[in-house]
């Protein structure tokens, strides 16, 4: 018999200022995930004829989880 897929609904929904490149949580504090973000942000040079110049910027977030308020 095949398993029947699981659609959970979402308890809390948060929009980070940038997108999420990664995350960890560490069993010593089980109740505590870091989140990563990244954006490359991308535009043409104006000194260079097709040059593009990059900026790199993003962070790390420490958020807590309380599962039994069902909040971050």
């Amino acid at each position: 018999m095949t398993p029947t897929p699981q659609h959970p609904s979402s308890a809390s929904t948060v929009f980070l200022d940038q997108p999420p490149s990664c995350l960890q949580f560490c069993p010593a504090a089980p109740n505590h995930v870091v989140i990563g973000t990244y954006l490359l942000s991308e535009t043409k040079s104006e000194n260079e004829e097709g040059g593009i110049q990059q900026t790199k910027t993003g962070s790390l977030q420490l958020w807590k989880i309380d599962p039994a308020a069902n909040t971050l």
